[in-house]
């Protein structure tokens, strides 16, 4: 046990202890004699004497030791009492206990172990530090709680452990229900806490069944709502044994199984802080609720690890009821034949919060029976409408075999419409494997799987998950993100990145989403880098008879259908006479396919396209920016261009009597323009199209003229320039209803007659913001730039007339806007900094055996030298280069270098080489004479430095005899170098 624990066990005991309460004591090792319980020695060998002899407010103390019932009988508790486990038979204060080391065991002996039968008991009886173990009760009809049962009573049962207990179906009984391996509470409220229940179990015998009801191989609530804190769960069961098992049934809640079928007793159980490892059941490997009414379990902070559930829910199924969970951790559990590794709700309006699912999986192998929409490896909804908000699901896995409808890795709603805020999908991966009688897979779908559900999604993060293909049959697999079939799902604010979903033919992909027979709803979300992999379409979005999508302010940038077609977006057998998908307000930047780099559109028509920029999009062969088989959108004030496809159609190609319409738009710029086959015709008006000529009836301008975009370079800016031609040219009859604003959300119409192209040439009101007062090191530079406004000239404080300036030095900077629509004026100051000014002087030389001290200067500054040191000085004494580089308090920096090259014999032998001239005294205080002996000297200059090589003065030789004063020269030793290599010590005094 933990200190922690332990501490909490004394605490809670001492503070229960009234000032005069009496302590009975128990001693199974006590044989004889006189048994008052009084102390140690006259202590009761029998259990329930001790219990017996106590009132309301005492204590009984139990040795360690094993303790048994009469036989086929049980221990009763009594309120009022609390019973202590873990002495030693010489224990004198209450502290002395270890519950821990002092085995204390409660046995079976033949029935249950304690059960308390409306006796009355509230939280003040108390049963703490005993081990409660051995209770085998095999029955041929319903039967509760092996090692504890309560009914009625709400005890406080604290560091116990309940283990090896169990509940087992008689042989050749078809059914009876048995509830409670370790405990059963019916409408009980007991406290638990700091208890262990290992391998408990209820169970099933040589292949009949146990029903569905029956469950709580630890615990079993009925119509209770205990309390439950830092308890551990493991390796509890509720699973049939032996082989023959009939489908759906067997008992619920390995760990814990809470079950009420009443508004009026709520099983509603508070538990924080536990953890359940390696349980298993039929329903609920961890935990399994079902709740009628409002009123359901509250949990917290606690974690599920590699928790089995065979028909759903390895880690926890709530099935009804409104459950609360919050910051639980479900990692590696398992649900065979069903869903919802992690977690499962059926028909339960859960709220599941700040939780976190790794590692899950939920693998079905129901061969034939393709009529089960189950899976999701982290969590699986069902008939239920859950809110699941700020949750993590990485790495969880769902398989299913004869594959209808199955996957969704990270979650799957089947008739759930789940509100699911905040969470974030990684690495998730959705898959299925062999179709039965050849039927369609509708597999897939990493992050998500919805069956005829309609979610809202919001701000969440869709990144790495994979939707695999289905091997056999009319593959519909993929949805490497997000799979919905038969639905109507919305997603707004949401991210979805470097997914894939894989497919072998046109009927699979969708690196992000596949969408099968329903509705799909996209607000502000962004796509980036999705993948259609093998060769399935739709790099970011498979859409499959869908009866309607609208997707508004979106971008797509980077998504791939490399091996097909369809770079953003596949749509296959699109019609709906009754309302018009719609695209609207979009980007679609850098995305490539094999065939249409952007939108594939196949038998598909009733689509309108307004609002968007398609640029930089390619093709491997044709249709860069969409191809159209068989297909008649709607393109609406849409900008196309520097889009590519290496064979045909880079702006359009319209193949099989496709027949678009196109007004209001700009397609210009492209590797090529807008390609139609023998049986296909693009009705163009109120347009710019490259490659087609200006046409007054159908009032298109002339595809070779500049529309004049304000940047096509880079990123590029498509808004338009004041002399665009495409300004005021198109035509307002043609845009949609809904169509209020331009892709940059002003208004669509300015100036009474609609723009071509996406963005709408709008004098607006300028406002100006060049930041906050900034600051630079002397030799940058920065660029003050002011946001482009149509129509606008800017005014800087330099004389600048640009959109930016760069500056290099201190001073107040402001610019001013102007247009017909106002004047906006911001101000800056700019900050040039000094580097600081490092110098370490010049190169020297170091005499051997000597040190040189050298110094960076700048106190307080940051330094870092070539030797690895960071302070301010270091002190040398072997030659070599040395730099150092200094920052300021401004972040600014300078460095500086050294070189110091070695002396050649030492200052103790200079004077040996000293044979042309002499100095004398020596050593001196104030002055030395020099005396030349070479006349060859004579005229030239000596050098004086000190022992570390640094020049100290120069001396011109102008006389055979002449004086060194060494004034100033603080005492120590100095060389005196001639111009003939020659040179002498000099040492001042």
């Amino acid at each position: 046990m933990s200190l922690r624990n332990l501490l909490f066990a004394l605490t809670i005991s001492l503070f229960s202890l009234p000032a005069f309460a009496t302590v009975v004591f128990v001693d199974s090792s006590q044989a004889g004699g006189n048994q008052n319980g009084n102390s140690w020695a006259t202590a009761f060998s029998n259990f329930q004497s001790g219990i017996n002899a106590a009132n309301a407010g005492d204590s009984v103390w139990v040795a360690k030791g094993t303790y048994l019932p009469d036989s086929a009988s049980y221990f009763v508790m009594k309120e009022g009492v609390k019973i202590f486990g873990g002495f030693l038979n010489t224990n004198t204060a209450f502290t002395q206990r270890n519950f821990q080391s002092n085995i204390t065991r409660l046995k079976a002996n033949y029935g249950s172990i304690i059960r308390n039968d409306q006796n009355g008991l509230t939280n003040a009886a108390m049963i703490d530090g005993f081990t409660i173990t051995g209770a085998h009760i095999v029955r041929s009809y319903a039967y509760s709680g092996a090692a504890m049962y309560n009914a009625g009573v709400s005890p406080t049962i604290s560091n116990c452990i309940f283990s090896d207990n169990s509940l087992t179906l008689a042989p050749f009984v078809t059914q009876a229900i048995l509830k409670g391996g370790g405990m059963y509470n019916y409408r009980s409220n007991p406290v638990i806490n700091h208890c262990t229940f290992s391998n408990n179990s209820v169970e099933g015998y040589l292949g009949y069944t146990i029903d569905q009801v029956s469950g709580g191989g630890g615990i079993c609530n009925d119509e209770s709502s205990p309390t439950i804190s830092n308890c551990t769960f493991s390796n509890n069961n509720t699973v049939v044994s032996g082989t023959g098992t009939n489908s759906g049934s067997g008992g619920s809640g390995g760990g814990i199984c809470n079950i009420s079928f009443t508004i009026s007793h709520p099983s509603a159980p508070v538990i924080t802080d536990c953890s359940f490892s390696n349980n298993k059941a039929y329903f609920g490997g961890g935990i399994y609720t079902y709740s009628y009414g409002t009123l359901s379990m509250v949990m917290s902070n606690c974690t599920f690890t590699s928790n089995t559930g065979y028909g759903g829910g390895g880690g926890m199924m709530n099935e009804q009821g409104e459950p609360a969970i919050s910051d639980c951790t479900f990692t590696n559990n398992l649900s065979k034949n069903a869903g919802g590794g992690g977690m499962s709700n059926w028909g339960s309006d859960a709220t599941v919060t700040n939780c976190s699912f790794t590692g899950n999986s939920s693998t079905t192998n129901s061969f034939g029976n393709s009529d089960q929409k189950i899976g999701g490896g982290g969590m699986m909804n069902y008939g239920c409408t859950p809110t699941i908000s700020n949750c993590v699901f990485t790495a969880n896995t769902s398989f299913k075999s004869s594959a209808d409808y199955g996957g969704g890795g990270g979650m799957y709603n089947s008739q759930a419409n789940a509100t699911v805020t905040g969470c974030t999908f990684t690495n998730n991966t959705g898959s299925g494997s062999y179709l039965f009688n050849g039927g369609a897979g509708f597999v897939g779908g990493g992050g998500m799987y919805n069956y005829s559900s309609s979610p809202n999604v919001s701000q969440c993060i869709f990144t790495g998950n994979k939707g695999n293909e289905v091997t056999g049959g009319s593959d519909r697999g993929g949805g490497g993100a997000v799979y919905n079939a038969n639905g109507f799902a919305h997603f707004t604010q949401c991210t979805f990145s470097n997914n894939t979903g894989y497919g072998n033919n046109k009927k699979g992909g969708g690196g992000a989403i596949y969408s099968y027979n329903g509705g799909l709803i996209l607000s502000e979300c962004d796509f980036n880098n999705n993948i259609a992999g093998n060769t399935g379409n739709g790099g970011a979005i498979y859409t499959d008879f869908q009866n309607y999508f609208d997707f508004d302010s979106c971008s797509f940038s980077g998504n791939t259908a490399a091996g097909a077609s369809g770079g953003v977006m596949y749509n296959f057998n699109l019609y709906s006479t009754s309302q018009n998908s719609s695209i609207e307000n979009c980007n679609f930047k850098t995305n490539t396919a094999k065939t249409g780099g952007v939108i594939y559109n196949y038998s598909s028509s009733y689509i309108d396209i307004s609002n968007c920029i398609f640029a930089q999009n390619k093709a491997d062969s044709v249709g860069a920016a969409i191809f159209n088989w068989n297909s008649r959108p709607r393109i609406v004030n849409c900008s196309m261009l520097r889009n590519k496809a290496n064979l045909n159609g880079s702006g359009m190609y319209n193949a099989s009597g496709s027949t678009p319409q196109i007004s209001n738009t700009i397609l210009w710029g492209n590797f090529s323009g807008i390609y139609n086959d023998g049986t296909s015709s693009a009705n163009v008006a109120y347009s710019l199209v490259q490659g087609l000529p200006a046409d007054a009836v159908a009032h298109n301008l002339d595809g070779t003229a500049n529309p004049l975009f304000v940047d096509t370079s880079g990123a590029g800016n498509y808004q338009l320039q004041s002399a665009s031609p495409c300004i005021n040219t198109g035509n307002n009859d043609s845009i949609p209803s809904y169509i209020t604003t331009d892709l940059a959300g002003n208004g669509r119409i300015y100036a009474n007659i609609v723009d071509m192209g996406a963005l709408e040439y709008t004098i607006l009101q300028p406002v100006v913001n060049l930041g906050n007062d900034t600051s630079f090191c002397v030799g940058g530079s920065i660029t003050l730039q002011a946001d482009y406004y149509s129509g606008t000239t800017y005014t800087w404080s330099t004389g600048a007339s640009s959109q930016s300036i760069t500056v290099n030095a201190s001073g107040i900077y402001f610019v001013t806007l102007t247009n017909t629509a106002g004047t906006a004026t911001d101000t800056i100051e700019v900050t040039v900094n000094p580097l600081p000014i490092v110098n370490l002087g010049n190169d020297a030389v170091i005499a051997a055996g000597a040190s040189i001290t050298l110094d960076a200067g700048n106190s307080g500054s940051a330094y870092l030298w070539s030797t690895g040191a960071t302070t301010q000085t270091i002190t040398v004494n072997t030659p070599g280069a040395y730099s150092v580089a200094v920052t300021n308090s401004n972040g600014c920096s300078a460095t500086d270098a050294i070189t110091l090259t070695p002396g050649p014999d030492g200052i103790n032998d200079v004077n040996k080489i000293a044979n042309t001239f002499t100095i004398a005294p020596n050593p001196a205080k104030e002055m030395v004479h020099i005396n030349i002996s070479d006349m060859k000297l004579l005229r030239t200059k000596a050098i004086l430095t000190d022992a570390y090589g640094r020049m100290v003065k120069e001396i011109m030789m102008d006389r055979k005899s002449q004086e060194l004063p060494l004034t100033g020269l603080v005492n120590g030793i100095y060389i005196l170098k001639m111009q003939n290599g020659q040179a002498a010590k000099i040492v001042k005094e």
